[in-house]
């Protein structure tokens, strides 16, 4: 090859890798992406489908979900926690471990259910869309590291379970 033509190789393959950084950039980071409506249902259609197929809501996939929907802010009052954005509240607390999610949940007979056990369930109406679960401490530990779990919060978690409620709105 000529230098011509390994020079003009060179600046087509960094132009390349500069749009594939920069597409990168656009598809992972959260505030950005976010203002992009098809990515947004992408991710909502994904938490959806990865539900459905693995019989259960993920908790780290959830948490990962709702701040790259729309990031927001964190607000903790122990035992509860609220995550409120532009588009998502969601209400996280401790319940007694024998509590049933059907004790929560006030159901609408114009929901879409998308789907539903004992411990999640994901419906749909005028436009948004509604998330709820129950699960063990252990899984809220690895979601998101909500409690240092020193000995005060040992005995506040003693016989409980992890209860989500969240909207999210298109």
């Amino acid at each position: 090859m000529t230098k011509i033509k390994k020079s003009r190789l060179r600046n087509i393959l960094i132009i390349v890798s500069l749009f594939l950084v920069l597409i990168a950039y656009l598809f992972l980071q959260p505030h950005i992406s976010n203002a992009l409506p098809f990515i947004r249902q992408y991710r909502l259609n994904s938490l959806i489908n990865n539900s459905i197929k693995n019989k259960d809501i993920s908790a780290q996939e959830f948490w990962e979900f709702r701040e790259f929907y729309a990031p927001g802010t964190i607000k903790i009052n122990r035992p509860s926690m609220t995550f409120k954005s532009k588009r998502i509240t969601s209400i996280e607390t401790l319940v007694d471990s024998k509590s049933k999610l059907k004790a929560f949940v006030k159901r609408s007979d114009k929901w879409d259910i998308l789907f539903e056990n004992e411990t999640n369930l994901i419906a749909q109406k005028d436009g948004s869309t509604y998330v709820y679960f129950i699960k063990p401490i252990s899984e809220m530990s690895r979601a998101n590291g909500f409690f240092d779990y020193k000995d005060k919060d040992k005995k506040m978690l003693e016989n409980k379970n992890w209860y989500v409620f969240t909207v999210i709105n298109k």
